[in-house]
C-alpha cells in the first residue's frame, strides 16, 4: 500500500507539472530563435520546421572546400569546414545574433552537437585539442561570455578532444570586423593574438572554432600563433560561413 501511495503520489506530481508546463507555456510562448514562431511544447529552441531546413554546407566531407581555400597562401591549414550556410535575414543569421549578443548559449551547444555528429570518425575527430577563438578580457568582461565557447564544448565533448582555452590569448582589443574590408580586417587583428604554452602545444594538431568566416582574417591569425610553435598543424571549424548564392 505505500508502494502504490507513492507511485500514485509521483504519477499525481508529472500529471501537475505536464498541466503546470502546458498553461505556462499558453500564458508566455516560448518562440523559436531562428523564425520567432510559437513552439510547440515538444521543441526547443528552434522548431521542427527550422531544424528541418538548416542549411548545411557539407563542405567538411570534401578536401580543397570553399573554406580551405580561404587559407591558401596565407596560413599552412589541415582542414577547414563550416557547418551552415550564412544569409542575410535568414535563420541562421537569426540562430548566431541571439548567440552572440542575447546570450543564447544554448544555441552554440546545440548547433556545437549537431556539427559534431556529422563529424564523427572524421579527420577532426583525430585532433589533439580544440580552442575557440578567444575574446580581448575587456570584451570578455563587457560581453560576459565568449560567443563560440558552448559551441566549442560540445564539440570537444563529442569529439573526444582536449577543450584547452587557456592556450591562446587576443592581446589586442581591436575594433569590429563587420564594416571592414579584408585588407582592413587583416590589418585589424595582425599580431593580435599569442600562443601561451610552448610545451602543451608543441607537436599538437589544434582545432580552431570561431561563429562565422567570412575573409578569414582572425582565424588566419590565430593560427599563425599556434604555428609559430615547432610541429604543429591547425585545422578550422566554424558554425557559419556566407552562401555562395
Amino acid at each position: 500500500e505505500v508502494i502504490f501511495n507513492i507511485m500514485f503520489l509521483t504519477q499525481t506530481n508529472r500529471n501537475f507539472k505536464k498541466y503546470l508546463d502546458a498553461f505556462t507555456h499558453l500564458v508566455y510562448p516560448i518562440t523559436c530563435e531562428a523564425c520567432h514562431g510559437v513552439l510547440d511544447e515538444d521543441e526547443e529552441l528552434i522548431c521542427s520546421h527550422c531544424f528541418n531546413e538548416l542549411p548545411k554546407t557539407y563542405n567538411w566531407r570534401v578536401e580543397e572546400n570553399r573554406v580551405e581555400r580561404l587559407f591558401w597562401g596565407k596560413a599552412k591549414i589541415q582542414r577547414a569546414a563550416s557547418f551552415l550556410y550564412f544569409t542575410k535575414g535568414g535563420i541562421v543569421q537569426e540562430l548566431l545574433h541571439s548567440l552572440k549578443y542575447h546570450g543564447k548559449q544554448d544555441i552554440g551547444a546545440l548547433l556545437g552537437n549537431l556539427f559534431a555528429e556529422e563529424l564523427l570518425d572524421s579527420h577532426f575527430s583525430g585532433a589533439d585539442m580544440i580552442i575557440p577563438v578567444p575574446l580581448h578580457p575587456e570584451k570578455l568582461k563587457l560581453r560576459g561570455y565568449n560567443q563560440c565557447a558552448s559551441a566549442t564544448k560540445t564539440l570537444s565533448e563529442n569529439l573526444g578532444v582536449s577543450y584547452s582555452p587557456e592556450l591562446l590569448i587576443r592581446k589586442s582589443h581591436s575594433e569590429s570586423q563587420t564594416k571592414l574590408n579584408r585588407y582592413e580586417r587583416w590589418k585589424n587583428v595582425d599580431d593580435g593574438f599569442e600562443a601561451c604554452s610552448q610545451s602543451e602545444l608543441e607537436g599538437k594538431h589544434v582545432i580552431l572554432v570561431d561563429d562565422v568566416v567570412t575573409t578569414g582574417s582572425t582565424l588566419e591569425a590565430c593560427a599563425q600563433a599556434i604555428l609559430s610553435i615547432s610541429n604543429t598543424k591547425v585545422s578550422i571549424l566554424t558554425l557559419a560561413v556566407p552562401s555562395p548564392v
